[in-house]
């Protein structure tokens, strides 16, 4: 199954958290800070656990929006998921907007080519051939 790109809004299934690893340490980041992580199954997403870290929204059949994606480390491709920030789905949507905006001007541009009268040119009398001392009145 492909995974959904972007932020994507997706039900829980099955969510365990886990606040420590194998050797019974609690998690904690670079700064000694402990933190959770998770892993989660998604009901549009089928049997597979994603991983991530914890975050209070995340409850069984909850709807929340996720970006979902697959990492390569050591050699073995594991899915992941990242709780959405409200400037990313902003993000998002500005993007699309922008799309859609340049979509529409080319389009106008294009109309713009095809409706405006093209100048009509007229030759001098150079152009024709006739010198201003020619002139038959």
């Amino acid at each position: 199954m492909e995974l959904p790109t972007g932020t994507t809004s997706l039900t829980l299934g099955k969510v365990t958290k886990y606040t420590e690893g194998k050797n019974g340490l609690p998690y904690k980041d670079k700064n000694g800070r402990t933190f959770a992580r998770a892993s989660v199954r998604f009901v549009e997403l089928g049997e597979d656990y994603f991983g991530g870290f914890w975050n209070d929204k995340l409850e069984e059949g909850a709807k929340i929006d996720v970006e979902v994606y697959e990492e390569v480390y050591e050699g073995k491709t594991y899915k992941k998921f990242r709780v959405a920030k409200k400037e990313d789905k902003l993000d998002q949507e500005l993007a699309g907007i922008k799309n859609e905006l340049t979509r529409m001007t080319i389009i106008l541009r294009q109309i713009e080519l095809n409706t405006t009268p093209k100048k009509m040119h007229y030759p001098t009398p150079e152009e024709e051939g006739i010198t201003p001392g020619d002139d038959p009145f």
